[in-house]
């Protein structure tokens, strides 16, 4: 996601979650580029609950708002 637009688009059409928490463990930060991981338990739109670890890399403008976000979801492949 890049931009407000992007960010709109997600929240209120595409996202999967319906709703649920998210609990950060860890917060690392270097300059503009922050790093989080922790987990989230919720509830998916399809009705399905849900208890994943996640990673987040954000990188701020120079007014320190979010200009960059990317997720990912830790969930085995097999």
């Amino acid at each position: 996601m890049r931009g407000q637009a992007d960010l709109m688009a997600f929240y209120t059409g595409e996202r999967v979650i319906a709703e649920g928490k998210h609990t950060v463990v860890t917060t690392v930060a270097d300059g503009r580029r922050v790093a989080v991981n922790g987990v989230f338990e919720g509830v998916l739109k399809d009705g399905r609950e849900v208890s994943l670890e996640f990673a987040d890399f954000f990188e701020l403008d120079a007014a320190l708002r979010f200009a960059r976000r990317d997720t990912f979801f830790f969930a085995p492949m097999v």
